[in-house]
């Protein structure tokens, strides 16, 4: 199992957490959609296979949700 991890960030600081736990595919996108919804954003922004090579490279993905708001994805080790 692994974890993601999502957070909101507005000007530099962690303002709001949310962490859930998936084990494929699919998983991966309930557990994204969940997370968003518990930070309280709207839509979740469009996850593709582009944001699966930069999470994989980077070892995270950021969203610019709102002027000077972040919306941080990434996996716990």
């Amino acid at each position: 199992m692994k974890t993601l991890v999502g957070e909101i960030i507005q000007e530099g600081t962690i303002t709001k957490t949310a962490k859930l736990m998936y084990n494929d595919r699919k998983g991966f996108f309930i557990a994204y959609v969940s997370i968003c919804d518990e930070l309280g954003i709207g839509v979740p922004p469009i996850w593709t296979s582009v944001e699966d090579k930069i999470l994989e490279k980077n070892g995270m993905v950021q969203f610019e949700i709102e002027e000077g708001i972040i919306l941080r994805i990434y996996h716990q080790a």
